[in-house]
């Protein structure tokens, strides 16, 4: 039987120091690998079987006709090089292999070894390579043009950009592609370590670039970050690098020397030790295993018991302690004035055998959370269409509750504690664009992000311009770039200015995860459309009063971890589109909400 440890005959030996690439066509991780007996055992693991490169060039149904076994029975095993480091490869990947000494040196036998995976794409979470057959849309089985359109030429060979969301490489037993994890952006002299998940060690320090830590100290100061998965608020363009995000990323750990992190943003500032005096304790091993606390004590009581028992007495109510007393006269009227009317009795109506609608199905799939329910507000726009040449005006009442709120929140978005409305958020509007409001500067409301963090403590300053920014990165930019006269008639919307639209704290708007949009002289279904069309994800998407002609506008929202449904509605009162979509209206008044698929001009 062909074990590891005498590859001599093997047909893949080249001379002494020669590389052959191959690919990995399975590898050994645990004891339930078929034929793992033959192999070697438990000595095997880490074993890769493989095809050679030039057979598949020659043949490319070759990886379809070579089983395991007979992979086995010929020999084409190797084991990984290295004994304290290994990185092991994936299905699909290619690796290095030479021969060199084996274990039995005494008959001067010698067993071949692979080096790590062969850098194909650039990319730390896979460098798997597809079949010849498959990429030329010749497979017997998927001979379509998937796998190709994952591939762009360049001047310096392919490269893969997956944008379809399905990869059709098999990687492996359970390993599945995670098309969204990026590489690491590289800083001159960065020694960078990265695992497949998104976890990484940087050795860097500080450089001119990108990040969050360059702003202090001195080029070349050294700083060490390891995290442990990426944002998963990043989109889903794998091949573009990031940067690491200390608010954002799963966990981080960051090793400073003279560096200040621009953006943190402590998780807490209720620190159970604050104040707590540090005991200096000369035996090194005692300050490790018990270190040493002052003692708390309690303060002497100011009261006797007797007082206290005096002062409970004298205020004690008449009557049983569990008993509560009767309502007065007054109490009794007044809750039969405000008791709810009896129902009136309705008459028998006949059964409706509808199918489910969208939301029925929902409910009935067990399968949906908050989000799905949202009905978003219709408004008649009175504010003006804000453009990126839009200057709006800042209030005295607006600066003087900026600093309000930075005195009581934390906000990454602030410099030295100012918040800078004129900052870009994506790449072309402004913060103050964004939550510019003429129905606030009318009635003399404020509409500053963080101003109703009382009312939901999540809607602080940070987490809608977050929102914000996600919102314009993943949606508006593209929308702009392809209309750039576009303009925003509403965004932000703090509690006061959404509450008289008639909305609810459900909408997207007071989060700042959505805004209105107008293009002049583009009717708003060539608008929706495109969104459709070309815009990867959104929470959702409305085709509002397109009866209203150029007063129409669309909604646009993006809510990260809700935007993978791209639920896109119409919002009308015209009953021949509403009878054309199939009459699945929700919402109330003479103006529906109705599920559609795409907006249809001819229906106006």
């Amino acid at each position: 039987m062909p074990t590891v440890t005498t590859n001599q005959n093997a047909t893949h030996q080249g001379k002494s120091g020669q590389f052959i690439p191959v690919k990995v066509v399975d590898i050994v991780l645990d004891m339930g690998f078929p034929n793992i007996e033959k192999i070697g055992g438990w000595d095997s693991l880490g074993t890769i079987l493989y095809i050679k490169i030039s057979d598949i060039v020659k043949d490319p149904e070759i990886e379809y006709k070579r089983d395991n076994e007979t992979l086995i029975n010929n020999n084409n095993l190797a084991r990984p090089l290295f004994a304290n480091q290994k990185c092991y490869p994936l299905k699909g990947e290619i690796v290095l292999l030479f021969s060199t000494t084996g274990r039995d040196i005494i008959k001067d036998t010698t067993e071949t070894y692979y080096l790590n995976n062969i850098n194909i794409w650039n990319h730390p979470h896979h460098n798997a390579l597809p079949n010849p057959d498959t990429y030329n849309g010749t497979h017997p089985v998927n001979n379509n043009n998937k796998t190709k359109n994952d591939y762009l030429k360049s001047s310096g060979g392919l490269v893969r950009q997956v944008q379809d969301g399905d990869t059709e490489i098999p990687l492996g037993n359970y390993f599945e592609e995670q098309l969204n994890t990026k590489p690491l952006l590289p800083f001159e002299g960065d020694h960078i370590l990265e695992g497949r998940y998104g976890n990484s060690i940087r050795f860097g320090a500080t450089s001119p670039g990108p990040n969050d830590w360059s702003s202090m100290g001195q080029i070349g100061d050294p700083i060490t970050i390891i995290r442990n998965g990426q944002s998963d608020e990043l989109d889903n363009k794998g091949w573009e690098p990031t940067v690491e995000d200390i608010n954002r990323d799963m966990s981080t750990i960051y090793l400073t020397s003279t560096q200040k992190l621009d953006k943190f943003i402590p998780s807490s500032l209720n620190w159970q030790s604050w104040g707590a005096k540090a005991t200096i304790i000369e035996d090194p091993i005692m300050a490790l295993d018990s270190p040493i606390l002052d003692e708390y004590t309690e303060p002497e009581p100011t009261t006797t018991e007797e007082e206290t028992t005096d002062a409970l007495i004298a205020n004690a109510p008449t009557g049983s302690a569990n008993e509560p007393s009767p309502p007065t006269d007054e109490e009794t009227v007044e809750a039969e004035d405000n008791a709810p009317p009896p129902p009136e009795p309705k008459e028998d109506e006949p059964e409706e055998k509808d199918e489910l609608s969208l939301y029925d199905e929902l409910i009935a799939s067990d399968d949906f959370d908050e989000e799905d329910f949202n009905i978003v507000e219709s408004e008649t726009i009175t504010d003006s269409p804000i453009g990126i040449d839009f200057t709006p005006e800042q209030t005295a009442a607006d600066s003087a509750l900026m600093v309000e709120i930075g005195e009581t929140q934390t906000s990454s978005y602030r410099t030295n504690g100012t918040l800078d409305l004129e900052m870009t958020i994506g790449k072309y509007f402004k913060l103050s664009q964004l939550i510019h409001s003429d129905t606030s500067k009318k009635n003399g409301w404020t509409n500053i992000p963080g101003q109703d963090a009382s009312h939901k403590s999540q809607w602080t300053e940070e987490y809608i311009i977050r929102n914000l920014e996600n919102l314009m990165i993943n949606v508006v930019d593209y929308v702009y770039e392809a209309y750039p006269n576009m303009k925003i008639t509403s965004g932000y919307r703090a509690k006061i200015l959404n509450d008289s639209l008639g909305s609810s704290d459900n909408s997207h708007h007071p989060k700042g995860c959505a805004v209105d949009i107008q293009v002049p002289g583009v009717n708003t279904s060539e608008v929706t459309n495109w969104i459709i069309d070309n815009v990867s994800s959104f929470a959702q998407l409305i085709w509002e009063k397109p009866e209203n002609g150029s007063r129409s506008w669309v909604h646009i929202a993006y809510q990260p971890g809700s935007s993978k449904n791209k639920q896109v509605d119409v919002y009308t009162s015209k009953e021949n589109i509403l009878a054309h979509y199939g009459n699945r209206k929700r919402g109330g008044g003479k103006s529906k909400y109705m599920v559609i698929d795409r907006a249809k001009q001819n229906l106006v």
